[in-house]
C-alpha cells in the first residue's frame, strides 16, 4: 500500500466513528442556583487543561486528579506519514502530574516532565490557581 492509501485508510477511521467523548458533562445544562439565587457558569470547558494551557475550569473540593501529557513528533513532513504512524510512534515529551483542588477555588498541582533534548530532558514542575471571579449567567460576563 502507498502513503495516499493509508493516509485515507487513517481518515476514514476518524469520519466515519461516531465518538461521544464526555457526553454527560455536555449534556448539562451548566447552571448551578447557588444560595443567593445567583446562576453561575459551568463547563465552559470540559478539562482543566486545554491542550498544554491551563483552562478556566477548577477541580472540585477534595479531588485529585493524575494527568498523562504528552506531544507527537512530525505529522506528515520528512520523518511523519505512514510510516511513522503520522507522529504517534515519536513522543517526543511526556508530563506526569498530580493535581488537587484544596478548595472548589483552589487547586495546586505538581508534575515531572522529560523532554527530548537540552534543557528539557527532566523537569519539575508545581503550579497554585486561584479563582477570584465566577462567571454568571446574568450581570457577569468574565
Amino acid at each position: 500500500m502507498n502513503k495516499i492509501t493509508y493516509l485515507l485508510v487513517f481518515t476514514s477511521l476518524f469520519c466515519l466513528s461516531n465518538v461521544n467523548g464526555q457526553e454527560d458533562s455536555l449534556s448539562f445544562d451548566g447552571v448551578i442556583e447557588g444560595p443567593d439565587e445567583s446562576e453561575f457558569v459551568e463547563d465552559v470547558f470540559s478539562s482543566t487543561r486545554v491542550i498544554n494551557g491551563h483552562s478556566t475550569e477548577m477541580l472540585n473540593k477534595k479531588i485529585l486528579e493524575f494527568r498523562i501529557e504528552h506531544r507527537f513528533g512530525d505529522l506528515a513532513g520528512s520523518n511523519g506519514g505512514a510510516q511513522q504512524m503520522f507522529g504517534l510512534d515519536q513522543v517526543s515529551d511526556i508530563r506526569l502530574a498530580f493535581e488537587y483542588g484544596i478548595t472548589d477555588n483552589l487547586n495546586i498541582g505538581i508534575g515531572r516532565s522529560k523532554g527530548n533534548g537540552q534543557p528539557y530532558r527532566s523537569l519539575i514542575d508545581g503550579y497554585g490557581k486561584y479563582r477570584i471571579l465566577r462567571q454568571k449567567r446574568h450581570g457577569m460576563p468574565i
